[in-house]
């Protein structure tokens, strides 16, 4: 920009625009002196006659003065503290601006009580006004001791804190008065007759002191500094009020000179406290905010740059310059106009920043050039917009730099770093694409040297036939881009030529002209072989050689235009090993990768040459079968006899680490011609049938067909209607009853409902195995089990329902859960039931899965009283040795007996061995599925003690089923 000077003002100093000498100085020991010299009073006032106390009338108005002062000093402390501090104190702060609001107020009590509130008409009684001086005391070396031994945070305090804080305050000192003014003659007997008032007075009084003492301990040897306080001062402030403390504590009457040297003391104590509280917490702001001027001002005297403080309509109001060598001086520019006398080049971009700072607020860069001295020079100038808060007036801070030689450096190294940051062939040519420099690697490909190539155009190393070409090409792109790649034929030196790679990288200046270009030329063989490397890494799995995923989707799509052009059919295996997971867990990662190995060898010679064996991800293969069949009915035929030679070669014992390991797969395929389809969908449909087979563990093959995909969506769709229906409990639980053989209701099984908001009320076959499938069953079963507990702890008193017991079936999933116990138990404990009223109902799957942890958690459950019931007893693998060894309570007969009882002789002789098996085991028996009077008649004559139906009741919420059994009672 145009130079301004800086000149020296009349005192040889420079015009700054900011410039302050304040220095802060800490007083090292406040006080300290004063202190030491006050204490010395004290052996003096114990050397004096004893008859030198003054008459009351001459003591009481000292002391009344006295008081007062004390009483306001406190107050005053409290006040100008909490409005200088209320926003941005810590609590250790307020506790001691409220522990002397506490004080004063305590003071004022006793100024208007006895002598000190005028005799007769004062308004408190005399005997008043020595609990309210100790009181005053206490509330005192308490606040303190609390404010400064607890490890407050320093943080500053909420709102809610500083109200808590007054309002604790001044029901503390309203306490106290009403103890005071309506129990003050028991207290003081109380008092009396325990250690004597002058007793507990001394007692109050070193008590207080020994508390200072440690306080001041705590303050001084920790060094724990409480913001916005002078620990200092506060320690002086805290060593007058022990000295006034020893004073009161040494007096003999209310009158003698003790007494008025504690309140001198007292008055001390305020006045540092005052200090150390307020007049610190003041000047602090201050002291930091004059040394941020100074630093400030030096750090504007280290700056090259020109800085303006403008008005709006561009008049400089304050100015800086470090240069005092400069043509223009401070009192030629402050006053004036800054587009009076800058050239049109620096003026128009400063009224662009000014309308930049007014659009956004700051300014981004703008550069300019202007002749200073006779030479051309760079400038860069920014702004931020200033506004004063006192006169809302708006002004700009523009700064404006000399780039001169920051733009020569840059654009030297952006030629030095675009030329080497290649270890190719590289040569520099000016704008016109005259070489000025070539590197030693230019010189081994091309044979050419330095001198030889230097004003040249590189165009000269093409073939003459490709020259205009290249030329072209080049100059188009450039006039938009600083870029250009292409392959070219190299001529050398030696007339060979070659294939090379080339990279042209205009290198800018200003306004975006080309001021340089690098050529790079790279050899193009040693590139073709890292593609391939690169390739081979990209398409190829580097454990087992085959194809990997990327390179199905190629080889697929290659078939499928195979197969359009044909007009034949193929088709495409997805292969699982089922038990894989199992061979890491047990065996480690190494056995792992060696039966992997040894699959894709398989796989390998099943594909032949071909190379139509890939691996797909972790455990999972894939097979193309190549388009030959004339029809869909033939290459279906194909696929599977393709699938039966892979469970051949796989479905077989394999040999890891010298042991024998079975392996076992499952396959899901599909079938595909060249209409309509792309690798994407074949393998999007192979991927279904194969979920399909994962889903049925007792297929191992599945074709895909546009039902297993409509099957795969809905049950997507089911998965997140699920987890919103969790998320926002959307399920209830209904209750079927189960009555006794005179028909009373003794409990209630659970059963899960789902409230759908569009489908209406579901059963839980319509969700539960989508919930199995997907996991989501826990969250569901655990909600279950919480409803069932609570809905047995709302019963609790009810004289006929609270002896009802619920059931609540269990999945295997979820009972063999290590959190299952623990939950169950913080259930009981939480809502407080009687465990034996909750019954948990397995089906015999779910105990034989593993019948020894089965056994212990049911015997851990089974001793705090939690009841087991068998469910669907007689479908499955029922086993007396399981029954024998459980603490089982009941077992339920399944409905499929029930339900042909009258009519099926088979199911009658089944349903009277289950009676009787389970009365000589000791538990009772539940029939489920009564619907007619003929079957509960049969089941009760041969002593099934519960049953449950339609006969009964139909599984309803739990209001109607109450207001149900009610009716029935």
């Amino acid at each position: 920009m145009f130079h301004f000077a800086a000149s020296a003002s009349p005192g040889g100093r420079r015009n700054r625009m900011i410039h302050s000498d304040t220095e802060q100085h800490d007083d090292p020991s406040p006080g300290f002196g004063v202190l030491v010299a006050m204490a010395l009073l004290l052996p003096i006032a114990a050397t004096l006659p004893a008859d030198l106390p003054q008459p009351l009338a001459v003591y009481l108005p000292v002391q009344a003065l006295l008081e007062t002062i004390s009483s306001a000093a406190a107050f005053l402390v409290f006040v100008v503290a909490w409005l200088s501090y209320q926003r941005r104190a810590p609590v250790a702060v307020l506790l001691i601006a409220v522990t002397f609001l506490g004080v004063a107020l305590f003071g004022l009590g006793y100024l208007l009580s006895g002598q000190h509130g005028g005799g007769s008409a004062a308004l408190f009684s005399a005997e008043s006004e020595r609990l309210f001086w100790l009181s005053a005391r206490v509330f005192a070396v308490g606040g303190v001791a609390l404010a400064i031994i607890v490890p407050w945070s320093t943080r500053a305090a909420s709102r809610a804190t500083r109200s808590s804080l007054v309002t604790a305050t001044l029901g503390l000192v309203g306490g106290t008065y009403a103890i005071i003014l309506f129990g003050r003659d028991e207290l003081l007997a109380a008092i009396q007759s325990a250690t004597g008032m002058a007793a507990f007075g001394n007692t109050v009084h070193y008590g207080a002191l020994g508390v200072y003492l440690v306080t001041v301990a705590v303050l001084w040897f920790q060094r724990r500094p409480i913001p916005h306080v002078d620990s200092r001062s506060l320690i002086t402030a805290i060593g007058f009020i022990v000295l006034g403390t020893l004073s009161f504590a040494q007096q003999g009457s209310v009158n003698d000179i003790f007494n008025v040297l504690g309140h001198v003391y007292k008055l001390f104590a305020y006045y540092y406290l005052f200090r150390a509280v307020v007049i610190s917490g003041i000047e602090t702001p201050y002291l930091e905010l004059a040394g941020a001027r100074s630093r400030l001002a030096a750090t504007l005297e280290t700056l090259p740059d020109i800085i303006f403080e403008l008005g709006r309509d561009g008049t400089v109001h304050q100015f800086h310059s470090r240069y005092p060598h400069l043509i223009a001086q401070p009192e030629t520019v402050v006053g004036q106009r800054l587009f009076d006398f800058l050239p049109d080049e620096a003026a128009k971009p400063i009224r662009r920043l000014l309308e930049d700072i007014d659009e956004h607020g700051r300014s981004e860069a703008f550069h300019y050039r202007i002749e200073v001295d006779g030479k051309l020079r760079d400038y860069e100038a920014m702004g931020n917009l200033l506004e004063d808060p006192a006169t809302r007036s708006r002004r700009y801070i523009v700064i404006v730099q000399d780039i001169t030689q920051r733009k020569r450096l840059d654009h030297e190294l952006r030629i030095a770093a675009a030329a080497f940051e290649s270890q190719e062939s590289i040569c520099i040519t000016d704008g016109d694409h005259h070489i000025l420099r070539i590197n030693s690697a230019f010189t081994r490909i091309t044979g050419f040297g330095e001198h030889e190539m230097t004003g040249e155009d590189p165009v000269v190393l093409l073939p003459e036939d490709d020259r205009d070409a290249f030329r072209r090409q080049l100059d188009e792109r450039m006039q938009h881009r600083s870029r250009w790649r292409g392959e070219i034929r190299l001529r050398r030196k030696s007339g060979e030529v070659q294939s090379q790679l080339l990279l042209v990288t205009a290198v800018r200046g200003e306004q975006g002209r080309v001021r340089n270009f690098i050529y790079d030329y790279i050899d193009i063989s040693a590139l073709k072989k890292a593609e391939n490397r690169i390739q081979q890494l990209a398409l190829y799995d580097s454990l087992t050689g085959l194809g990997n995923r990327r390179q199905i989707g190629i080889r697929l799509d290659r078939s499928i235009e195979a197969g359009r052009r044909a007009g034949r059919y193929g088709g495409l295996l997805l292969i699982n090993l089922i038990q894989f997971k199992k061979v890491n867990d047990a065996m480690g990662f190494d056995a792992g990768d060696q039966l992997l190995i040894q699959v894709a060898q398989a796989l390998r010679e099943i594909a032949g040459q071909s190379g139509n064996a890939f691996r797909q991800g972790a455990d999972e293969f894939a097979l193309i079968v190549e388009p030959s069949a004339g029809d869909a009915k033939e290459a279906a035929s194909l696929v599977r006899s393709t699938s039966d030679r892979v469970f051949a070669a796989l479905n077989r014992a394999f040999t890891i680490s010298g042991e024998a390991y079975y392996n076992r797969c499952r396959i899901g395929a599909t079938v595909f011609d060249g209409d309509s389809v792309d690798a994407a969908n074949v393998l999007g449909q192979a991927a279904i049938a194969l979920h399909q087979v994962k889903a049925d563990p007792d297929r191992d093959f599945s074709f895909f067909d546009p039902a297993m995909q409509e099957a795969v969506a809905q049950e997507q769709t089911l998965e997140g209607e699920l987890r919103k229906a969790i998320a926002e409990e959307q399920f209830v639980l209904h209750y079927q009853p189960k009555v006794d053989q005179d028909r009373r209701v003794v409990g209630l099984e659970a059963l899960i409902r789902w409230q759908h908001p569009g489908r209406g009320l579901l059963l839980p076959g319509d969700f539960v195995p989508a919930a199995e499938r997907t996991g989501l069953i826990t969250p569901i079963e655990k909600w279950t089990l919480e409803q069932a507990v609570a809905q047995l702890a709302a019963w609790r008193g009810d004289r006929a329902r609270g002896q009802w017991s619920i059931s609540v079936n269990v999945a295997s999933s979820q009972f063999y859960r290590d959190e299952f116990e623990p939950h169950l138990v913080s259930l009981l404990e939480r809502y407080g039931i009687e465990a034996d009223r909750l019954f948990l109902e397995f089906t015999e799957s779910t105990l034989l899965h593993d019948v020894h942890a089965a056994r212990d958690k049911i015997r851990r459950l089974a001793d705090r009283g939690v009841r087991f019931s068998i469910d669907d007893f007689g479908t499955g693998y029922s086993s007396l040795a399981y029954l024998g060894r459980l603490p089982v309570h009941e077992l339920k007969i399944d409905r499929s007996f029930v339900h042909d009882l009258d009519q099926e002789a088979y199911n009658a002789a089944i349903v009277r061995m289950v009676i009787e098996m389970a009365h000589i085991l000791g538990m009772q028996v539940v029939a489920e599925g009564v619907e007619t009077e003929a079957q509960c008649r049969f089941l009760t004559e041969q002593g099934c003690e519960l049953l449950q139906g339609f006969l009964f009741g139909k599984p309803a919420p739990v209001d109607s089923v109450a207001r149900a059994s009610g009716a029935q009672s």
